[in-house]
């Protein structure tokens, strides 16, 4: 899910075998347009719910979110 250019739902997809990791990241660069940390909140939230790995090499919240598939 890179680059988070907007609000993003991937609940529907989670947990029902048809993803099995969730990476995601803003878009980065000089020209990078914005990403809501409240977009990665919930991706990361949708991701624990549904017990998905999540990865993302930004911070959020200052907490790191690196965890790979098994």
């Amino acid at each position: 899910a890179e680059p988070i250019l907007g609000e993003l739902s991937l609940e529907g997809y989670l947990g029902f075998g048809e993803l099995d990791w969730l990476v995601a990241g803003p878009e980065i660069g000089d020209r990078a347009r914005p990403c809501d940390a409240e977009w990665m909140r919930r991706l990361r939230d949708e991701a624990a719910a549904a017990s998905v790995p999540f990865f993302t090499k930004w911070l959020i919240d200052g907490v790191e979110h690196r965890a790979l598939p098994a």
